[in-house]
């Protein structure tokens, strides 16, 4: 029979795993929340002198409408009890920050990813897709979307969307390139043609990117084109020896040497 130790060190291996799945990304830096209330008809602060005519001014444009906090959040059949009560308990903790404040981007984001983490990803896109709703120019819950698009709910033109515009609104976002180079490797086989161009888009931004060098140099050798294969993983070499990283130097080197047998 396990002892109680062995018991404690599985329980938190596994909250551990389902934490590391349910990454996600948030902001660089904290940013002032949007806050979203109810205006008041009165307000005794408000002082009046000489003649003057209120007039009620109607609010136009699209008013988001804010998703219910008080749905019912649907779990993973597999997370055990103990594990199950911890996440609960954030998710009920992120209700009441955005019950007292519906505008607070970041507060949106961390709802977003508990609800992931719980397996809940109809959740996690209504609290996503509220969060880049009232912050439109924001890179990170777009990039979230994306990922989740992707990933859990097999949406590729969600996802495709979604990456489109987390690069957009941070062109410098490697990967977001990457995670967009992903989606049309892997799945969006109607848009693999896309895959290089999107490496080819970042690095016309980025242009010292190593990584997107490396991805694009072995998308171009597993394709069979070793000219351009050998192009960047020279490129790559050349920024790696100027910057002294040996360690990725010799695994890049490693993979050129694979390419000339």
């Amino acid at each position: 029979m396990p002892s109680f130790f062995s018991k404690q060190i599985i329980f938190v291996l596994v909250f551990i795993l389902i934490v590391v799945g349910a990454i996600f990304i948030l902001p660089k830096k904290a940013e002032t929340p949007t806050t979203i209330k109810e205006a008041k008809t009165e307000d005794a602060t408000i002082k009046r002198t000489g003649d003057f005519t209120i007039v009620e001014v109607p609010i136009t444009g699209n008013i988001p409408k804010v998703p219910s906090l008080d749905r019912p959040v649907y779990f993973n059949a597999n997370l055990s009890e103990e594990v199950k009560k911890i996440l609960t308990n954030r998710i009920s903790a992120d209700i009441v920050t955005l019950k007292k404040n519906v505008g607070d981007f970041e507060a949106w984001v961390v709802l977003g990813a508990d609800y992931k983490a719980v397996g809940d990803y109809g959740g996690a896109r209504l609290a996503w897709e509220y969060a880049s709703t009232i912050r439109p120019a924001n890179y990170v819950s777009f990039s979230n979307l994306g990922d989740l698009c992707h990933f859990y709910l097999k949406d590729y033109p969600c996802a495709e969307k979604n990456l489109l515009i987390s690069i957009k609104n941070e062109p410098t976002y490697i990967a977001g390139y990457r995670a967009l180079y992903d989606l049309y490797a892997l799945s969006y086989k109607e848009k693999t043609s896309e895959a290089p161009k999107i490496l080819l888009k970042g690095l016309a931004v980025n242009p010292k990117s190593v990584d997107l060098m490396v991805l694009l140099a072995q998308y171009y050798r597993d394709t069979g084109d070793k000219g351009n294969a050998l192009l960047y993983y020279n490129k790559a070499i050349a920024l790696l020896t100027e910057a002294g990283d040996t360690a990725r130097l010799e695994a890049i080197k490693s993979d050129l040497n694979a390419l000339n047998p």
